[in-house]
């Protein structure tokens, strides 16, 4: 069988995502993936003066490359689009989402031509439905992944993609049950599937233990939080919890997308900045606790935390921010609701030192493994 997906994030991201384990795994069953990531426009040309420089330029890479052949099987692509469709005039508008993909250099449809006939075309971003009546494979799925029209940066006109995906997709996948219960408010559509984010365990919980050198000066106990460092991410939590807690070191890994100045008056505070995905298992495991200091708002309310499953493949105790999805996932997670009881829940944490077996088990439950075959499943149902 061969696979399209059709997704938000290229597949050499400093962050491997759903998608991404998704990709491979289908590539382990047997299939063969080629691998769609949002197109880049000449208004991403931009980003090569800001921090996001080596993403933008590990796109062109791609792009000039027309793909990469990441592992036997698995071929992925970062189309160039002369005409941008984006949450900005003039470029917002339903024409705009219907045929910017006719505006790609070289032409998206001779890329990816060469690679079909597709049995599947799996999206994971709206921005590639149109590309469903070109493609023609014999079943469409959507899979979403955030209420995506909760960012500042959607264009307004994506909700008419969603619309006409759920109202011809053979299915649509969601990997949050607030995302079932917005679909239907929104929509009107009550039949997505739930199958929730996982973990990549192997990777994760077999990764030997040996204490990355940065970290080795940190004083222990350490409290970690691994992601990028955006808007929805709770500063005021964590400076709560730096001085309620101030034996604690806390330390964040991953690309500030926000300003953390404020931070450097806190010696247990420590920001060290992006680190690569095959060193962050290493980085969990020379921590005591995992954190996610989410503002528990609509748009975190529908996500399913990737972080979880694997701080809990690391043997870590994980204290989060409670929201809607988190509650019904049923895990050993400490659910806080505010400062207080955030710095409650890592002292806590820390004490209890003999549920890591729980940790561990929960994760193994969640692998990205069993998450392909959910979705196997999901493909080999009758077309509607």
């Amino acid at each position: 069988m061969k696979i399209l997906m059709g997704e938000h994030t290229h597949f050499d991201s400093l962050f491997q995502v759903g998608c991404h384990h998704l990709a491979r795994g289908l590539v382990q069953k047997g299939y063969q993936v080629t691998y769609l990531s949002t197109p880049l426009t000449p208004l991403h040309l931009a980003n090569l003066f800001t921090s996001k420089r080596g993403e933008t330029l590990k796109r062109l890479k791609n792009w000039l490359a027309v793909g990469k052949t990441q592992m036997p099987g698995l071929f992925s692509y970062v189309p160039f689009s002369l005409f941008p469709f984006a949450r900005l005039l003039p470029f917002d508008n339903s024409w705009t989402a219907w045929n910017n993909l006719k505006f790609t250099f070289p032409p998206l449809n001779g890329v990816i031509g060469k690679r079909g006939p597709f049995d599947l075309f799996l999206m994971g971003d709206p921005r590639f439905v149109p590309l469903m009546n070109e493609v023609g494979a014999k079943k469409n799925i959507l899979r979403l992944t955030d209420n995506v029209l909760g960012f500042e940066t959607t264009p307004r006109t994506m909700e008419g993609l969603i619309r006409y995906a759920i109202e011809h997709c053979d299915s649509v996948i969601v990997t949050a049950r607030p995302l079932q219960k917005w679909l239907e408010k929104k929509f009107g559509f009550r039949d997505s599937i739930y199958i929730p984010n996982g973990v990549d365990f192997e990777h994760f919980n077999g990764t030997p233990e040996r204490e990355p050198e940065d970290l080795r000066t940190i004083p222990k106990p350490r409290a970690v939080y691994v992601g990028a460092m955006e808007k929805w991410f709770d500063l005021e939590l964590l400076e709560a919890a730096a001085k309620g807690l101030p034996k604690v070191s806390f330390v964040l890994i991953g690309p500030p997308r926000i300003d953390l100045s404020g931070l450097a008056r806190f010696k247990n505070i420590h920001v060290l900045g992006p680190r690569p995905y095959g060193t962050i298992p290493a980085n969990l495991k020379a921590c005591q606790v995992g954190l996610i200091p989410f503002k528990n708002n609509e748009l975190i309310n529908s996500v399913s935390p990737i972080k979880l499953y694997e701080y809990m493949a690391c043997g870590l105790p994980v204290v989060s921010v409670e929201w809607e999805e988190l509650k019904g996932l049923k895990s050993p997670t400490y659910l806080t609701q505010d400062a207080p009881s955030f710095i409650r829940a890592i002292r806590k944490a820390m004490a209890a030192k003999s549920r890591k077996a729980s940790y561990v088990r929960f994760a193994r439950r969640n692998s990205w493994d069993k998450r392909v075959d959910q979705i196997l499943e999901v493909i080999s149902r009758k077309t509607k």
